[in-house]
């Protein structure tokens, strides 16, 4: 059973132990992460994982007990050599993500200015409390 206030270190553990071996090899830096700041020197690329405010969407007619919710992650991929690179992570996210059923309600935005790269996608998930990540 799926315990709701884990979910963010639930998603987070899955994201980053699923991650393509090759390229963890490939990008030896790369850092994941749950805090959109840090006071440390950034490491790059990066990727920030951030579970938004869910939304109840089951409750029992008494309305004491939660049984469903409507949630959505919000995911940063940063870097600082080239938009390919964000690209090829995200794709990877986008991979691991699509295998918790998650689903995209918009494409990513690949966005940069002069020192970083980075894109942002949304995933949205319905989860019940007896479902499994």
């Amino acid at each position: 059973m799926l315990e709701l206030n884990m979910l963010e270190s639930i998603v987070f553990s899955r994201i980053k132990g699923e991650f393509s071996s090759k390229l963890k090899e490939k990008y030896p830096s790369i850092s994941f992460t749950t805090q959109e700041e840090s006071k440390s020197k950034p490491k790059f690329p990066n990727v920030y994982v951030y579970l938004m405010p869910g939304i109840e969407t089951g409750l029992t007619l008494e309305r004491t007990v939660f049984e469903e919710g409507k949630f959505t992650f919000q995911i940063k991929v940063t870097n600082n050599t080239g938009q390919t690179v964000v690209q090829e992570i995200m794709n990877e996210i986008i991979r691991i993500m699509k295998k918790m059923s998650f689903e995209i309600p918009a494409t990513p935005v690949y966005e940069n200015d002069a020192d970083t790269q980075w894109a942002t996608v949304r995933f949205r998930r319905t989860i019940g409390r007896n479902d499994f990540l």
